[in-house]
């Protein structure tokens, strides 16, 4: 199989030729034709429809809401840096790679085709904070868990179809999903019922559509001047074509490349029967503090520093969510996730902290050391370095050695728990608190 690695990315091909490691230098490469040209050059040579690749295995595909392109929500560097921070810790917890839709080079083409060069500004701001996204994916270690692709709806359009009605897909599609009757109730709906905000920047607006529909606020943009805010009506009838494209090309685009989906964005219309409590929607329901509280970037590391633990830790959960999943299959995920925490998870972590309270205790008791040793000993990376501590004076008396390597022997089965990478997470985050 093909080795799949975020550097294929059309974006990032241009990183790499130029030597980018500023964002801010994209608006001083678009002062010169040549950097411009070939940025449209590889633009058009990048992919338009989801390839035909295997994925590599534990990927999921990120739905919209939680991918990067910015389809219903927004492109700012600092709104994506939050929904990665925040959604993908978890995921990683779960699975080695997550499959996303970036900025797509063909909404790049369409802009740069569209605008006068001087009037560029948005453009450079917008290719500016998708360069500032993928270097900090970069600087983090992220990108070697990402794969970039394309998603399309396929499943719900014939090859005939597709090829008479490429480019203007977005009616005919909503049209062969739901009949004319249940379109009018879901806009009605909608229209009445919908709480909207909005805010304008320079030739857009921008609105947030809240509904007991969505599981989160949507975002939808519509261009115009700011003297002529949108209607409510063609609010409602974008949030309805958005969302119904946007999340049926997440189900398919699932389907076509054959892995789970991570979803972050639902709209009920679009559920065809009640969610089924598999493995996927269990591990994504599962609340783990101590995984939601650590920066990316030292999870990122922590699985590749510790990487014998993190398998045996993510044996064991899948272990633990099936058996609950035999025991309780027609419960829905999140009663199914609580059960896997509080019957297992919880009482596994509260077992390593009752054996590292005991070991302290009687290394104190044995040594005349305070307890805080035993803590200074277990805090993470030092449970590896006990001869440097004893050479370094923390604990000289050497009739104490044999009671400090007993201690250092009794944390072995600390470290054979099967919770032991997420305590050590736990420890991390803690610092960060």
């Amino acid at each position: 199989m093909t080795t799949l690695t975020a550097n294929d990315y059309w974006l990032y091909k241009w990183i790499d030729e130029y030597e980018i490691h500023d964002p801010e230098r994209v608006a001083n490469l678009f002062q010169y034709p040549g950097p411009v040209a070939r940025l449209v050059e590889i633009a058009k040579e990048a992919p338009t429809h989801p390839s035909d690749r295997q994925m590599p295995e534990a990927a999921i595909m990120a739905g919209r809401g939680i991918d990067l392109s910015g389809t219903m929500g927004c492109l700012d560097f600092t709104c994506k840096q939050e929904d990665i921070e925040f959604n993908y810790p978890k995921i990683l917890t779960y699975f080695n790679h997550i499959v996303v839709e970036g900025y797509k080079a063909d909404s790049f083409l369409n802009r740069i085709n569209k605008i006068k060069k001087k009037d560029r500004g948005g453009l450079i701001h917008t290719l500016s904070d998708q360069v500032r996204l993928l270097l900090y994916m970069r600087d983090i270690g992220l990108d070697r868990h990402i794969v970039f692709d394309r998603k399309s709806i396929r499943a719900h359009i014939c090859a005939n179809c597709r090829a008479k009605h490429e480019g203007n897909t977005l009616d005919f599609i909503i049209e062969k999903v739901y009949d004319r009757e249940t379109i009018d109730y879901i806009k009605a709906r909608l229209r009445d019922e919908a709480s909207i905000t909005s805010y304008w920047i320079p030739h857009k607006w921008w609105f947030t559509v809240t509904h007991s529909f969505f599981s989160e606020p949507t975002r939808v943009m519509i261009a115009g001047p700011k003297s002529r805010r949108p209607r409510r009506e063609d609010v409602i009838n974008r949030v309805f074509e958005e969302c119904s494209y946007g999340l049926l090309s997440d189900y398919d685009s699932s389907e076509h490349f054959k892995i789970p989906l991570a979803k972050s964005l639902t709209a009920s219309w679009l559920d065809k029967k009640q969610e089924v409590a598999d493995e996927v929607a269990v591990a994504l329901d599962l609340s783990l503090p101590s995984i939601e509280g650590i920066p990316l970037s030292d999870l990122i590391k922590l699985r590749e520093d510790e990487e014998p633990y993190f398998e045996n830790f993510r044996r064991a959960l899948r272990e633990a969510i099936r058996s609950q999943i035999d025991k309780r299959g027609s419960a829905a995920p999140k009663d199914i996730a609580r059960a896997v925490e509080s019957e297992y998870i919880i009482p596994a972590l509260a077992d390593i902290e009752r054996r590292l309270r005991v070991s302290r205790r009687a290394l104190a008791t044995k040594t005349g050391a305070s307890v805080a040793l035993g803590s200074t000993i277990t805090s993470v990376g030092l449970i590896g370095s006990i001869p440097l501590i004893i050479a370094t004076g923390v604990a000289a008396a050497a009739t104490s050695l044999t009671h400090i390597y007993k201690y250092y022997d009794d944390l072995g089965p600390v470290q054979l728990s099967d919770m032991y990478f997420l305590w050590n997470v736990k420890r991390r985050t803690s610092k960060h608190l």
